[in-house]
């Protein structure tokens, strides 16, 4: 059992704080409205009592009510009526919730464990008392108590929060210190050690990620803790993960973390990440409180300069909640008057930005403050378990960071006068005019802290394009092709083309843009060093990337420097080892490391260049960004280049980049489709193999969005790796027990996006399993020395770890191929002689790749001639057969996709696909399975 003592000593010490949180509460709950109770649902809840108690006077077989959930509604109903009636009043309401609080935090303080019966309402009441059974529909106002919160909830986190700012100063001031301390000791004991285990196979993660957030944790100011557990307290339990904990404290922080967040969610796993860079659509109003935030909105509407405007829109009586948040303000959505409608000639209402008070201060502090963990970081990197290599490479992100950090305070700042962002606006509407059909807002009007402009209609572009299947890749283009428009052909830079800032609107199939804060502009001159710089970059021109560089940095003369110097040129000669946005964004921060200033509006361009591709990717992950990228420049300057250069120097560049882009992209599964009934009877024969004590597996169904290893596509629309094999080790002794565990995804995943897992993927992590154990039955040694490293990072093995692992994944790769090459043959099969010809080319290839890998690391383990001439020679002609051989099988997947007879039911009964993909482990007589099919 979990320790829960903490949750006891948070308890014992609230108890003193009772009548402050009874005050709170009180005040809070006496603004929720429930509907109102009708005569004819109070009637029918009496009547269904009266027929239970009926029953349970005269009818002695009665064992229960006869419907119970209709009794359990009639108990609410009533009580809910009788709550409408008599305890409205906060003064009525406060000593109750004083005695309910009391009794609350001595139970838990005397048993914590009742934290792990929280589902169990029914429980609870019992052990709470008779305060929680009498005032029933005062707890199911809590997420903690009844899962009939979830439809309360979102009534009750405003009252929550305005309550809080009316509270009398002396118990205002008592609550924040007490939800400071339960905050701090919420994240110590429950949220970081899971972001620990979540973060310990992540060497930025663990050694940057977590400290940064621990620090931010440490910098939330007091008041700031009281609003972000109430920001918790109303989140439904099944959406209040680690990310959304930490989403909730950094938007309560607010300013520079806001910005940082996005940054930081390169650094972290998917499902943190996923909230780390929704932050900026996710921000409220002005202040925590609407009300408050609504009080300060007409407080500037009552400035001198609004006098005439006001007139041009309806101001409503009651409180309005946030049209939507951006880091620097809040944004209000206002209906038009007659003589608005007239003046100002809009399609819709309008919206007014409004910006949150003392910006300037906070954002310089959390500037100081920021760099100052950042410098505590750098300097206790020797003390850690890293390696030389992971400290300079967390050296080097630290040092990026801190040039991240400084570039976004000056841009925040510049942002806090809204009358650039109108000038801006009427530059990108001018520039796309004429060859682009994208709406960009008009300006009504505008002063440094506040505008009115026209409301685009349209939704955040990823969240509409996932019903435009067929135009998702278009769209993606779309914004592609207007960005690098403006910043090659019109010298305009937009440094934030993130996915909250473009919209998309359905109805007119139109792109919208919003926010176009902060925009540069530069020369001519500049564009034409910096399209040279990137073709050097990508070619791998060492001299010609210097001479680029003079024109692109503050001062040239650091780029003299020799350990500058020795840095880039040994980044160029590693070459590129992957995507071109993810080699310019290491380049640039190899520069950060070399404390090389790249000019403003350069370092803007390429972070709007890795912005806006991830948005591309994030619409569609079938984009054409290279291309509309070379379209920009022409082939006439990429030959120009070439000549330059050299072509042999080109030709060298080029092949490593070709090589990892094809070793390195996903191999995407074909074949064959199991359903929910096979892996149900997979399942069902694994289950017997371990009662036969054949070996210990264990199906594990996992989110593939949690679950890193069940590769996505990058639009998450479909499954590229449906199957995964780790092995966990169970006791210390060798030979010791171990569990091989297949991880696939969940049924409820599968089902919402119409996938199914592939035989490909099963079939070959059972193959493996197969051979393991038959390694294991012929060498005990190899045996372990495989599994110890099979979960382990490949830089991290040694090369008999690594050449083992390959030998069982060429075994594998052969007994898959001989067990399912034949598949289609069938007389009761459709698919034609051609397409089980593919699929027979296709395992055979598979088999042989498999096969020119193991050969090519046994060479290179043998150290054949010197490390030089094998780069050139056989590490060249290794190069071109993988790349071949990867474009072949790509192709050949192709073919099989296309004409879909990859999606034909598995040509197997059921009890048939688990006597092959068993075969090796069910020489024992296990007992066959009966036919599901």
């Amino acid at each position: 059992m979990r320790d829960f003592s903490w949750i006891a000593d948070i308890a014992l010490e609230s108890k003193n704080y009772a009548p402050s949180l009874g005050a709170y509460f009180a005040k809070a709950l006496s603004k929720v409205t429930f509907e109102e109770v009708s005569d004819f649902e109070l009637k029918r809840s009496w009547a269904t009592l009266a027929r239970d108690l009926v029953h349970l006077r005269f009818d002695p077989d009665f064992a229960g009510p006869p419907d119970l959930d209709a009794t359990l509604g009639a108990v609410q109903t009533i009580g809910i009526d009788k709550y409408n009636q008599e305890m409205m009043d906060e003064e009525t309401l406060a000593p109750v919730l004083t005695e309910f609080f009391n009794k609350f935090f001595e139970t838990i303080g005397q048993h914590p464990e009742i934290f792990d019966l929280l589902d169990q309402a029914d429980l609870i009441e019992d052990m709470i008392g008779t305060v929680a059974k009498s005032y029933l529909p005062v707890l199911q106002l809590f997420p903690v108590f009844s899962d009939q919160a979830l439809s309360i909830v979102p009534y009750l986190k405003e009252p929550l929060f305005t309550a809080l700012y009316e509270l009398p100063e002396i118990e205002h001031h008592k609550l924040i210190l007490l939800t400071e301390r339960i905050m701090h000791k919420f994240y110590e004991q429950e949220v970081r050690p899971q972001l620990v285990e979540i973060l310990k196979q992540n060497v930025k993660g663990r050694n940057l990620l977590l400290p940064l957030i621990d620090e931010a944790l440490n910098h939330l100011p007091a008041d700031r803790c009281m609003t972000s557990l109430i920001s918790i307290l109303c989140t439904p339990r099944e959406e209040l993960s680690q990310g959304r904990i930490i989403s909730i404290v950094l938007q309560e922080l607010g300013g520079m973390y806001v910005k940082l967040a996005q940054v930081l969610a390169e650094l972290a796993p998917p499902s943190l990440a996923k909230e780390l860079r929704h932050q900026q659509d996710k921000l409220g109003g002005i202040f925590g409180s609407q009300q408050k935030s609504w009080a300060y909105v007409l407080n500037v509407l009552e400035r001198p300069s609004w006098s005439r405007l006001k007139n041009y829109i309806h101001i409503p009586n009651g409180v309005q909640n946030a049209f939507a948040g951006a880091s620097v303000g809040a944004i209000y959505e206002f209906e038009l008057t007659e003589l608005g409608r007239r003046k100002l000639h809009p399609n819709n209402s309008v919206l007014i930005k409004i910006q949150r008070p003392g910006l300037t201060e906070l954002f310089e502090k959390q500037k100081e403050t920021l760099l100052d963990i950042l410098t505590h970081l750098d300097r206790n990197l020797e003390s850690t378990e890293l390696t030389l290599d992971e400290q300079l490479e967390v050296r080097g992100l630290v040092t990026a960071l801190k040039r991240t950090i400084i570039n976004y305070a000056t841009q925040s700042i510049g942002e806090l006068d809204f009358r650039v962002e109108k000038r801006n606006a009427d530059r990108v509407r001018e520039a796309l005019k004429g060859q682009f059909d994208l709406q960009v807002p008009q300006y009504f009007h505008v002063e440094s802290d506040v505008s009115m402009m026209e409301k685009i209609q349209g939704e955040k572009i990823t969240s509409v394009v996932h019903s435009k299947y067929l135009e998702r890749m278009s769209i993606a283009d779309l914004v592609s092709d207007a960005y690098l428009y403006l910043m090659f052909q019109k010298g305009i830079i937009w440094a934030d083309p993130h996915a909250g800032n473009i919209l998309y609107d359905p109805d007119r199939l139109q792109v919208k843009l919003i926010d176009l804060n902060p925009c540069f502009t530069w020369d001519d001159r500049t564009i034409k060093i910096f399209i040279g710089f990137l073709y050097r970059l990508i070619l791998s021109d060492e001299k010609g990337i210097f001479e680029s560089l003079e024109g692109l940095v503050e001062n040239p003369e650091e780029l003299k420097n020799e350990r500058t110097q020795k840095l880039i040129e040994e980044f160029i000669e590693r070459g590129n080892q992957g995507a071109f946005i993810r080699y310019l964004s290491d380049f640039v921060r190899l520069l950060g490391e070399a404390n090389i200033n790249l000019r403003i509006e350069v370092q803007a361009a390429m972070r709007g260049l890795s912005q806006v591709y991830l948005t591309s990717t994030a619409i569609s992950s079938r984009h054409n960004f290279g291309q509309i990228f070379q379209k920009q420049f022409g082939w006439k300057m990429l030959i120009r280049h070439i000549l330059s250069i050299g072509p042999f120097k080109v030709a060298k560049a080029v092949l490593p980049i070709a090589f990892d882009l094809v070793k390195n992209s996903p191999e995407q599964e074909v074949g064959p489709t199991l359903d929910e009934r096979d892996l149900t009877s997979i399942e069902e024969a694994l289950v017997l193999l371990n009662a036969e004590n054949v070996c210990n597996i264990e199906l594990i169904r996992t989110s593939p969005e949690e679950n890193t290893h069940l590769t996505l596509a990058t639009d998450g629309s479909s499954l590229i790796k449906s199957t995964h094999l780790r092995i966990e080790i169970l006791t210390e002794t060798k030979p010791a027990s171990v569990k091989y565990i297949l991880e696939t995804p969940t049924k409820e995943w599968l089902k919402d996006r119409q996938e199914y897992v592939k035989l490909q993927g099963m079939g070959f992590t059972l193959c493996l399993v197969e051979c393991l154990e038959q390694l294991r039955r012929h060498s005990l040694e190899d045996y372990w020395n495989v599994v110890e490293s099979w979960n382990a990072h490949p830089k991290q093995r040694s090369w008999e770890e690594s050449s083992l692992i390959s030998d069982i994944r060429v075994a594998s790769r052969n007994l898959f191929t001989r067990r399912y090459q034949n598949i289609w043959t069938s007389e009761f099969m459709t698919v034609s002689r051609w397409n089980r010809f593919l699929w027979k080319l296709l395992v055979r290839f598979e088999e042989r790749f498999e096969r020119r890998e193991q050969g090519y690391f046994y060479i290179l383990s043998k150290k054949m001639g010197s490390e030089k001439v094998g780069q050139y020679t056989f590490g060249t002609l290794h190069r071109i057969k993988i790349i071949t051989y990867r474009l072949i099988i790509s192709g050949l997947k192709t073919l099989i996709r296309r004409s879909r007879f990859e999606m034909n039911l598995l040509p197997l009964t059921t009890d048939e696909l688990i006597y092959r993909m068993l075969h090796g482990l069910l020489r024992r007589g296990l007992p066959r399975v009966e036919s599901t099919k």
